[in-house]
């Protein structure tokens, strides 16, 4: 069963190997595209009383999410219902961003009101520990920056230990906003109009962030849902990439900077990511 399952990119990989699976996700739209596939996908959010209703207490031997912690307010009452749906014994694997890898790359494009909280893996372990889970193992992965994939078994056996963690804005925005905001300056002045690439949640944090709008021509990005519309809070537009030419590329998505640089790099005279440190990728 795996909760946040967006349009079931997750779902395709697990029917192909043969394994029976159930999703649900918040967005109707993402929920529609997986049905679409031949997913048996609900549109909602996990809860005890959803299991219920459908009658499906105690029936998977795996539950399964993807970045989707950072977005719950009640975090309690989803691993409730994660311990409803599972088997005795069964597994529980939660992707979330990796805390320490934030706070030691400085990412403050990452921090905005839809993430509500953030995990270490002594954080998370603790967390799920709480709740009856017993970690089985724990590996980084290089999504959105830095992820963290925890794989936890529910023996029921709960644990009182907390390890809090600390703040993780306080220590860095000021001087690494500063530092972002000089080298954008730079960029233009030595370049002229620059053009973006990426405009994700973290690139229109950045932008606003840095409060560089002003310097940009355009943001290419390969995403159709967000083709044509415009950075937030600007009129600065975003569109497909169609290999258009410039001076200076900045990569907003630098998670994604490898990718990115090797489709466009004849195109450009010179391009660079600002996070997590200023980067020449030609």
């Amino acid at each position: 069963f795996e909760f946040g399952c967006n349009d079931g990119v997750l779902l395709d990989e697990l029917k192909k190997r043969g394994i029976s699976c159930v999703g649900i996700d918040a967005s109707d739209n993402m929920a529609n595209l997986a049905r679409r596939k031949g997913h048996e996908v609900h549109t909602g959010f996990l809860t005890k009383e959803f299991v219920k209703e459908l009658a499906i207490s105690n029936s998977f031997d795996l539950v399964t999410c993807s970045n989707v912690f950072a977005h719950i307010d009640d975090l309690g009452s989803t691993i409730d219902a994660v311990r409803e749906l599972l088997v005795p014994g069964g597994l529980f694997s939660v992707e979330v961003h990796d805390g320490d890898l934030l706070i030691s790359q400085r990412q403050f494009d990452t921090i905005y009101h839809e993430h509500l909280t953030y995990f270490t893996s002594e954080t998370l372990s603790d967390l799920l520990a709480r709740y009856g889970f017993e970690e089985v193992t724990t590996v980084k992965t290089p999504m959105h920056g830095g992820g963290l994939r925890m794989v936890v078994r529910y023996t029921g056996r709960e644990s009182a230990s907390f390890r809090p963690g600390g703040s993780v804005v306080r220590d860095f925005i000021s001087s690494e906003l500063t530092r972002c905001e000089e080298d954008l300056r730079s960029l233009y002045e030595e370049h002229g109009s620059l053009y973006g690439y990426g405009a994700a949640g973290r690139s229109q944090m950045f932008l606003n962030f840095t409060k560089a709008t002003e310097y940009f021509s355009c943001v290419f990005d390969d995403s159709p849902f967000r083709q044509g519309r415009y950075i937030a809070g600007s009129d600065l537009p975003i569109q497909a990439y169609n290999g258009e030419e410039g001076d200076c590329l900045v990569i907003l998505a630098w998670n994604y900077a490898g990718d990115i640089s090797d489709r466009v790099s004849s195109k450009f005279k010179r391009i660079v990511t600002l996070l997590p440190s200023m980067t020449d990728w030609k």
